[in-house]
């Protein structure tokens, strides 16, 4: 199921009430270094220009969050949406799909799950690598410098 939700944002503007809203695909999003600005999207979505007083005064509304699809929903409570607690679950999957490709194509192991110990060592592995090219990158930016 795809992980989607609706954002609205409901005001008034010269005496009329206006609810433009937009539903997001947020398995195409995700993979962006962030989710594009809502207002802007929701503006486009609803052809509101963005240089109009009709968009400045939905500016100062509040993002309403609603239909909530997929994996999604596990981070909608109350009215609001946890976006970087999603990314982070959605993160956490997609390097379990990766280990676990890992793992089948050179142990001939198909479920992770069952074997605790190589998914420790291999997620470990992982971290190590971020940490280490994290390292060599300090290192370059430091020794990059002219003068």
């Amino acid at each position: 199921m795809k992980n989607r939700i609706t954002v609205s944002i409901p005001f008034s503007f010269k005496g009329k009430t206006f609810n433009p809203k937009c539903t997001i695909d947020l398995d195409e999003q995700i993979g962006l270094s962030s989710i594009p600005c809502l207002y802007t999207h929701i503006a486009n979505e609803n052809r509101i220009d963005l240089y109009s007083y009709e968009y400045d005064v939905m500016m100062m509304g509040d993002l309403e969050f609603e239909a909530v699809e997929g994996m999604a929903a596990e981070f909608f409570h109350d009215g609001a949406f946890d976006i970087e607690g999603f990314r982070a679950k959605c993160h956490e999957r997609s390097l379990h799909n990766l280990i676990q490709d890992i793992a089948t194509r050179h142990m001939g192991v198909e479920q992770l799950k069952d074997n605790d110990d190589l998914k420790k060592a291999l997620l470990e592995a992982y971290h190590l690598g971020i940490k280490s090219s994290q390292s060599e990158k300090e290192i370059q930016s430091t020794t990059q410098h002219s003068f």
